[in-house]
């Protein structure tokens, strides 16, 4: 047998309150010694850091009991403040249904605590070998709980066993039991006729189940690949052969393990047993297959299906190897659904039920049916596992009614037990008749849990097929899909061009499986509900969630008349998401890279996985989930929540489904009032009370709330609460010895394919209250509109705005949300009122943008010649400036001569210069005898001409020349010595002299050179012309030849 075969994972359940496996805690006071100890937590949860902290303590976590409440193995010494150290329960004896202890001779199942380190090992192996018991030398610490079969000593009592530290617990070695024609019609519709779900194609197609059994009769026509010899699906010589080899080839089965035993064997255990749950899971007569015509003769509910069938029964009875050998192989071959109608006879916790909780935690796309016997009364092991649905039995009608032998709850943990129930009265399935080739096809009735339990399966996989063909989904993209090429071929329906609107699809986990069925189910009448005693509650121990009912999900004939009208887009009022949901790869293939050269489990403990890949989230304690829904007008709201646990006896994680209405009202998962809707609270209750909503072992959670229970309700929120989630050792692992758990949920009632409150631009805001819905307001949007915020309103978005609170609207030509400052002058445009050219930081502007303006200075003259004076002597001129800026400035005066014979014309003879002062008072004094030109001017007219010039050298000077045109008039006159006769004295002094020779002198000098320029202009006239560019005869703009400037800054 497999050294460890029971999963003891340290997952935890969340408040204190909840209950597992009977254990006393001995409440004592805090004491110090080696060996098994039970920790109590003075404040709050146990959690990862705290469970890994307790190392440094000298102690080694083993299993979590409660979220308080600890198993560890402390080898003495060190205390802590934290919590108190007590001595941990003694191992347990679990009987079977007969209640007798262990004898002399008998076999029983020892099972170690999970993670015992190898010290305590040691000692627990020397204490049972002197009792007679031995156990291998070698151990390693696993997270699964050890199981070693052993036979009971003659002098061992067995309270002294149960003493002996590191033990987990004891169990019998039983005898395993089988657990007992078309129900398919009441499990599509709840009618005793009619196949709504067969005439739209939904069969279980391209769904893989597996089922452990007494083995089966494989030339049955439910089976065989072939109809007749030669036909399809035959081989050997001539094509005689019509059974076929399994495989992907064949029609139906994908795997027949027959290592055990060799087909459904005459003489055996509950010979016929496993033909006829195998045909109840999966049989499609050949004949109506490989004819195309409607499913009869037996053909199951899911007939669509194939198969990977296990034999399990031999010579020696019931031989079921270990459960995750079973259950790897159908996983490696695609089998998310296993059927198992068999167990032994007793009502303990077992290592086989807590291997198939360990199995589905591990590999989360996995759920066992189990069948949960037939006593009329106790449920029976491994019917009473966490992770698994356990099918109770109804009769075979259409008033439904519980099948009075069926095995009813509570288990010893106190959960519900039953799942739900499926028909299981009157089965017809396929006969086994002993005989390898006589292609029968014979049919037998059969009644039992045996028989509900594959017929549940049954439902379930029609339910994958939905699924993974996007039938069922969340609010995802769909695509049209030509009914004709989904129909059956019999089929009388012409669907022309109708299509079905479907989703991508995906395979759901076993968590999805659970919540779609819980869903999928209609409660029995009052009168028969709960064994006859009636309840308001979703579930009950005799008929868990109700009979299996796929109509309840899903409105077969509302499909059929939208087909007509020629679109359909199925169940568009059920939403589901399924945490598991891989993106892009496939179960059997992240099962199959997982496996190396242990068994099963040690596999995936050796290769833990932290959720990549899948849709998630997965959850740690105080995480929150939530999901916003439109209600359907007139409608009643359902909810159905199912996550996985760790096997006995560690706790189950406290996961809570809570839905919040639009009004602020708050409804809890399993708390119900009369009328059977969810109880609603204020907004104000406390969700983490553990005395007003108590833990639970329950893993599949509801609420339902009625269509008038909703009205005037806009909205409705979803919300998945981790009120607790245990540690383990893989910090962020999912699943074995992790510290994160997923979940799955299915709603009806809902508006599916609307977006209102899906979130598309990522901004954290619903489409239906984003005012922006096509834009990513995230960190910019204090009012929650969906919108970037404009705080100052000047139309560029605060994510945008370089001045979020500086309305720049009218001055914001780069839309930078900054009021512009245009011309760079320091002053924003809004308040400057002046252009500045040339900014600079020598001539700044003042506040409003300007420079002070440059006030052009003014001439006034004081004492000039009067009109019609005859400059022959001395020529005296006076004025003044008026300078009100006090910018300084150059003035002069000029004598200008009037050339008549154009407008305006003339020129200077004289000229003086002189620059700004403190009088701004100024004189210019010229004499004719110098100043007079040499050429006569006697008869020409002269002015004076007084200008001024601003020296300010800012960018906004006015540097523009002032001039002053006196207005009178006047002529000069020469005296020279030539003026008088031959011994005249008229007084001419030296200066005079000296002056008319220089005029003589000048005017020999101008003759000599006319005679020059004549010569050389006739030498020029005789040569080749070129162009010469001639001079501008006047200064270029700006030039202001001989000033000097005074510069001042304003």
């Amino acid at each position: 047998m497999r050294r460890a075969i029971v999963m003891v994972l340290l997952l935890f359940l969340p408040a204190a309150n909840a209950y597992v496996a009977p254990e006393v805690l001995p409440d004592e006071p805090p004491i110090e010694f080696a060996g098994e100890v039970l920790l109590t937590l003075h404040e709050g949860v146990w959690t990862y850091e705290a469970w890994s902290s307790l190392h440094e303590n000298g102690v080694i976590p083993l299993r979590v009991v409660s979220p308080t409440k600890l198993i560890g193995w402390h080898d003495g010494g060190g205390e802590s403040s934290t919590y108190t150290a007590s001595p941990s329960p003694d191992a347990i004896w679990k009987a079977g249904l007969d209640g007798r202890d262990p004898v002399v001779g008998d076999f029983v199942r020892l099972l170690l605590e999970p993670r015992l380190p190898a010290s305590a090992y040691d000692g627990l192996r020397s204490q049972l070998s002197a009792v007679g018991i031995s156990l291998p030398d070698q151990h390693a610490p696993s997270p699964i709980a050890p199981s070693y079969l052993v036979e009971w000593p003659g002098e061992l009592l067995l309270a002294k066993a149960l003493g002996f530290e590191g033990l987990l617990w004891i169990e019998p070695v039983l005898e395993t039991q089988a657990r007992n024609a078309q129900s398919s019609s009441l499990m599509q519709s709840g009618l005793i006729s009619g196949h709504a779900a067969w005439s739209l194609g939904l069969n279980g197609a391209g769904v893989v189940v597996g089922a452990a059994d007494s083995g089966l009769d494989t030339d049955h026509a439910c089976f065989r690949n072939a109809s007749v010899a030669g036909g399809i699906g035959s081989s050997g010589e001539n094509g005689s052969e019509l059974v076929g080899e399994d495989g992907a080839g064949h029609r139906k089965m994908v795997v027949l393990n027959t290592s055990i035993d060799d087909g459904d064997t005459p003489g055996h255990s509950d010979y016929r047993h496993g033909t006829h749950v195998a045909g109840t899971l999966s049989c499609y007569n050949v004949d109506s297959e490989r004819q195309g015509t409607f499913p009869d003769n037996g053909s199951a509910l899911a007939h669509g299906t194939r198969l990977v069938m296990q034999d399990i029964v031999s010579g020696d009875g019931w031989v079921p190897p270990d459960v995750d050998s079973l259950l790897v192989e159908a996983g490696l071959h695609g089998a998310v659904i296993h059927s198992n109608s068999w167990g032994d006879d007793t009502t303990a916790y077992t290592a086989r039920t807590s291997d198939f909780d360990a199995w589905a935690l591990a590999m989360p796309w996995s759920l066992s049916f189990i069948a949960p016997g037939n006593t009329g009364s106790d449920l029976l092991e491994p019917a009473n596992g966490r992770n698994i649905a356990a099918i109770g039995a109804s009769v075979k009608s259409a008033d439904m009614e519980r099948w009075g032998a069926s095995s009813i709850g509570p288990t010893e943990a106190g959960t519900n037990g039953i799942f739900a129930l499926a028909v299981g009265t009157s089965i017809q399935s396929a006969r086994a008749d002993g005989i390898a080739d006589s292609y029968n096809s014979g049919l037998r009735t059969s009644s039992g849990t045996s028989m509900a339990t594959p017929g549940a399966a049954g439902v379930a996989a029609l339910l994958q097929q939905m699924v993974e063909q996007g039938w069922i989904s969340g609010d995802e993209v769909r695509t049209n899909t030509s009914m004709s090429d989904i129909a059956p071929t019999w089929s009388v329906e012409d669907y022309g061009n109708a299509s079905l609107v479907l989703a991508e699809g995906f395979t759901p986990s076993g968590p999805m499986l659970r919540a779609l069925l819980a869903l999928s189910t209609t409660q029995l009448p009052e009168g028969e509900r709960n064994g006859g005693l009636g309840s308001q509650d979703l579930q009950n121990v005799h008929d868990g969630w109700g009979q299996l009912n796929l109509s309840a999900l899903i409105d077969f004939d509302l499909i059929a008349a939208e087909l007509a009208e020629g679109s359909a887009s199925p169940a568009n009022d059920v939403w589901i998401h399924d945490a598991y949901r891989l993106g892009n790869d496939t179960p059997a293939h992240w099962l199959e890279q997982r496996q190396g050269g242990l068994e099963a489990l040690e596999n995936l403990i050796e290769n833990p996985w932290n959720g990549s890949g899948a849709a998630g989230p997965f959850m740690q304690t105080g995480d929150v989930w939530v999901q916003k829904f439109t209600l359907r007008d007139g409608e009643g709201f359902d909810a159905r929540m199912a996550h996985l646990a760790a096997p006995e006896p560690t706790a189950v994680n406290d996961l809570q489904l809570i839905a919040r209405l639009s009004d602020g009202r708050i409804a809890v998962d399993g708390v119900f009032d009369s009328s059977g809707n969810s109880v609603l609270y204020s907004s104000s209750v406390d969700l983490d009370n553990g005395t007003s909503f108590p833990a639970t072992n329950e893993t599949t959670h509801g609420l339902r709330l009625s269509a008038d229970a909703l009205a005037g309700i806009d909205w409705i929120e979803v919300e998945v609460r981790a009120r607790f989630v245990a540690p383990g050792d893989v910090q962020g692992g999912v699943g074995l010895d992790g510290t994160h758990t997923g979940f799955s949920l299915a709603v009806k009632g809902v508006e599916r394919d609307t977006d209102d409150w899906d979130d598309n631009d990522g901004d954290g805001v619903a489409n239906l209250d984003d005012a922006c819905p096509n834009q990513n307001a995230l960190g910019w949007d204090l009012d929650a509109d969906g919108c970037l915020d404009d705080l100052d309103q000047d139309e560029v978005t605060d994510n945008l705005d370089g001045c979020p609170e500086e309305n720049a609207l009218g001055w914001d030509l780069d839309v930078d949300g900054c009021i512009d400052d245009s011309d760079d002058d320091g002053v924003l445009d809004s308040i400057d009122q002046c252009e500045t050219l040339a900014p600079s930081a020598s001539w700044p502007v003042d506040e409003i943008g300007c420079r002070p303006v440059d006030v052009r200075p003014e001439i006034t003259i004081e004492d000039a010649p009067a009109d019609a004076f005859v400059w022959n002597e001395r020529l005296l001129l006076r004025w003044s400036v008026t300078d009100d800026d006090g910018d300084g400035y150059q003035t002069g005066a000029d004598v200008f001569v009037i050339d008549n014979r154009s407008d305006g014309g003339g020129y200077i003879i004289a000229s003086c210069q002189a620059a700004s002062n403190a009088t701004a008072s100024f004189e210019c004094e010229w004499d004719a005898r110098q100043d007079l030109p040499v050429w006569n001017i006697d008869e020409a007219w002269m002015r004076l001409d007084i200008h001024v010039q601003s020296t300010n050298a800012s960018p906004e000077a006015d540097n523009s020349r002032v001039v002053l045109q006196s207005e009178e008039r006047f002529k000069g006159e020469y005296v020279t010595e030539f003026d008088a006769g031959p011994g005249d004295d008229l007084g001419v002094g030296e200066e005079e002299k000296i002056s008319s020779l220089r005029t003589i002198f000048w005017g020999v000098l101008c003759l000599v050179g006319a005679c020059l320029f004549v010569y050389r202009l006739g030498q020029q006239s005789t040569l080749p012309k070129e162009v010469v560019a001639v001079p501008v005869p006047f200064a270029q703009q700006g030039e202001v030849a001989g000033l000097v400037h005074d510069v001042e800054n304003e």
